[in-house]
């Protein structure tokens, strides 16, 4: 019984590592990341991002929800730094004074 106990346990750490977390952005933070790995969108304007955030080493996978015409800006600013990783960080979040609208932001890392 012991063995299988920790065989459950081993393979529940493996399927815990296999995946990236998930997350919905915290409303009054911005998270920046410094590679981004994969960027999809949902109806309801929703933004998926996965990478890995600065100050970290293992990828995540966060989600934000956007006015649909900021949809497709995200999109493109992520996919620009999906395309220069080292060269840009992608930032996203909610302004506290208007939580309901996410924001997206793409700065140049300095040299």
């Amino acid at each position: 019984m012991k063995r299988l106990a920790r065989i459950a346990l081993a393979s529940a750490s493996l399927w815990c590592t296999a995946f990236p977390a998930r997350a919905q952005v915290p409303i009054g933070t911005f998270l920046v990341f410094v590679t981004v790995d994969a960027v999809r969108t949902e109806a309801g304007a929703r933004i998926w991002v996965t990478g890995i955030l600065e100050g970290t080493s293992t990828p995540v996978e966060q989600f934000m929800t956007v006015t649909a015409s900021q949809v497709t800006s995200c999109e493109k600013m992520a996919l620009l730094a999906m395309s220069r990783p080292g060269q840009v960080k992608f930032e996203m979040g909610y302004w506290p004074r208007t939580p309901s609208n996410g924001a997206c932001q793409l700065t140049k890392v300095a040299p």
